[in-house]
């Protein structure tokens, strides 16, 4: 037997998976921190999920904190 909200939901654009990693805060992340620092899930949320490295964590939320804080005030 087939399971047909496993098919729609394959087939549906909207819920196609991305690894995001064209998304530009992962490139500034790897110039930053190294291809090595974390890895990309590949999700359905529209939104970049990334596993940092425990030694790479604080450095890492610091980073983006500032990198939010600059974009705000630049708009």
């Amino acid at each position: 037997m087939v399971n047909n909200m496993t098919d729609l939901t394959a087939q549906d654009a909207a819920w196609s998976t991305r690894d995001h990693l064209d998304d530009p805060v992962i490139g500034e992340l790897r110039n930053r921190f190294g291809p090595d620092a974390f890895t990309v899930q590949a999700t359905r949320t529209g939104i970049p999920v990334v596993w940092v490295k425990r030694e790479q964590l604080l450095g890492g939320w610091r980073f983006l904190k500032e990198t939010a804080e600059t974009l705000r005030h630049a708009v």
